[in-house]
């Protein structure tokens, strides 16, 4: 996400997950970064995470909770990520991996 406004790059995975085929060819995705930019990547757990209910955390759910995290510092805007997930869950065991890694660059 830019330091001003979010762009996001999403879509289906058309490949095997990284490190399972050696010398696999992914597309790439070239984006400049100006200081202040981040780079969220998550695992598809943390969009699946369902309530009590069933309902998953969406898409939608993550993109808004991740663009509420422009302003704070990185690692508040992470903790606040995966604590609403954990609330939405109702507390449950996530059924897939969750992780989330987080860059933002700065002045060189």
């Amino acid at each position: 996400m830019r330091a001003i406004r979010p762009v996001t790059c999403e879509g289906e995975a058309a490949g095997p997950a990284l490190g399972l085929i050696d010398d696999y060819q992914f597309i790439t995705v070239e984006e400049p970064f100006d200081s202040g930019d981040r780079l969220v990547l998550f695992t598809d757990g943390v969009f699946e995470a369902a309530d009590p209910n069933g309902e998953e955390f969406g898409m939608d759910r993550l993109a808004v909770t991740v663009k509420r995290g422009i302003g704070p510092p990185l690692d508040a805007a992470l903790s606040k990520l995966l604590a609403e997930v954990t609330v939405f869950s109702g507390g449950l065991a996530f059924a897939d991996d969750v992780c989330v890694v987080a860059v933002e660059t700065t002045a060189s």
